[in-house]
């Protein structure tokens, strides 16, 4: 039992949303310098932006809820209207951003169930008709088709929406779900990642699954990336066994490991304008970057005290700017807006140099 509790304590801390090589670091990649640019709230699980205004932030936070910037993050603002008390004991876990309307955004709670504004924050509903099970750990929107989007929860499988989150069916057995993705070109083909049992992949919108884990040597999957341009490239960070990368949409994979120090992947993404360029979030080694398509990878870490990340978004829109979330220690060189009961600092950290992604990070618990 205490084994069993320990093993969920993992769970629900690490994702709520990972290498080792033998090259040297790739000589393209700049040092990367980070300044605290906030909120509180705790640790935060998710951290996404308005793909239609870069300057539009949400967070997700274990014990604050939601927070919003509408100024790239300089500053933020409690959103937590009508959201259920439930969720300041089992965290917002996942959100996702409607592509139709900015101001619909979707809260994933793993006490509450899924979460609703319509009016970009202001006022949350519970949407949980036909959501048989409220530990929500992945959400995502289909790019092509608003009103549709995938729940993946943590025992109760995966359900699908079609009318905005009003109603919920069940389309998968799928437990541990902790990443989702969906096909930029094609809304019935997504893939969802479980960190007990590997990749599944279905061409049909949810009737049928396949799980697709040729060549994976690790089936703790913690993040799925597709390239935006060539959606048959897919790449998944597992929790141990680094980051691995398909061509052929998961048919097959390989390991794409090379320079990476740490094999704990939380988090990965592309730079939207150059699919070449990827990010990835580590627990205990920060972050690194590859400029040839996962082919190597170096450290972007200057200036991060504190390495535990748990995931990182990118600007859509601007290749200029980074934003990372981290939990550091009371520190020499960061700007903090608030501080953890535990004195631990809190923040998102940010960049001016060229690149993007925005990064959480995870208290240590391993």
């Amino acid at each position: 039992m205490l084994k069993q509790n320990h093993f969920n304590k993992i769970l629900s801390t690490l994702f709520l949303s990972l290498f080792m090589g033998i090259l040297a670091p790739d000589v393209s990649v700049a040092a990367i310098n980070w300044r605290s640019i906030g909120p509180g709230g705790g640790s935060i699980p998710c951290l996404v932006t308005d793909p239609n205004n870069p300057n539009i932030l949400y967070t997700g936070t274990d014990y604050g809820g939601v927070f919003k910037s509408i100024d790239a993050g300089q500053n933020w603002t409690s959103v937590n209207n009508g959201l259920s008390d439930s969720i300041y004991l089992g965290s917002v876990s996942a959100l996702a951003i409607s592509s139709g309307m900015q101001s619909i955004v979707y809260a994933g709670t793993c006490s509450g169930g899924v979460f609703k504004t319509t009016d970009g924050g202001e006022n949350w509903s519970p949407k949980n008709s036909g959501l048989t099970n409220t530990c929500v750990r992945s959400l995502i929107v289909s790019p092509s088709e608003p009103n549709i989007l995938y729940a993946g929860t943590e025992t109760g499988g995966i359900f699908k929406s079609i009318d905005g989150g009003e109603n919920w069916s069940h389309v998968s057995d799928v437990n541990y779900v902790f990443a989702m993705a969906i096909s930029p070109n094609n809304s019935e083909v997504v893939y969802a990642g479980s960190y007990s049992s590997g990749i599944y992949k279905t061409k049909n919108g949810g009737m049928e699954w396949k799980q697709i884990n040729s060549g994976l040597t690790n089936t703790s999957i913690q993040t799925l990336v597709i390239d935006p341009n060539t959606p048959n490239i897919l790449y998944a960070g597992t929790f141990g066994g680094g980051v691995f990368k398909s061509i052929n949409s998961g048919v097959e994979w390989t390991a794409a490991n090379i320079g990476l120090t740490n094999l704990l992947i939380t988090s990965l993404t592309i730079d939207p304008s150059n699919s070449n360029t990827l990010y990835a979030g580590s627990y205990g080694s920060g972050v690194f970057k590859s400029t040839n398509a996962g082919g190597s990878w170096s450290p972007v870490n200057t200036g991060i005290l504190t390495q535990q990340v748990r995931s990182l978004a990118l600007d859509q829109n601007n290749s200029n700017v980074v934003l990372i979330r981290m939990l550091f220690m009371p520190g020499r060189m960061w700007q903090v807006f608030s501080r953890q009961p535990q004195g631990e600092q809190t923040g998102i950290l940010s960049t001016l140099d060229s690149t993007i992604p925005m990064f959480r990070q995870s208290p240590s618990i391993l």
